[in-house]
């Protein structure tokens, strides 16, 4: 096994950090361009393109599951947050 330099184990090949942030643009200007395709096939009377077939796939390194229970801390912790601040206006 290989070590970086603080000891964590290199389990992935190496990214740089401004991978990821491209990435996420990318889709998103993807989508976009689905989404203005698909208001124009609907103007034309056109079914839409199915999105889930060419839409790309983001691995974070972690099972469906474990990223499924971080979505929902996430989404209690934002929830919490609207509450707490929900008086305050």
């Amino acid at each position: 096994m290989t070590y970086d330099e603080f000891g964590e184990p290199i389990t992935q090949e190496a990214v740089p950090w401004y991978a990821a942030p491209i990435a996420a643009v990318t889709s998103i200007y993807q989508q976009k361009q689905l989404m203005d395709v698909n208001a124009q096939r609907a103007a034309q009377g056109l079914p839409p393109i199915d999105a889930s077939a060419l839409a790309p796939t983001v691995n974070v390194g972690l099972p469906p599951a474990q990223m499924q229970q971080i979505m929902m801390l996430g989404g209690a912790a934002l929830l919490v947050l609207f509450l707490a601040t929900r008086g305050k206006r």
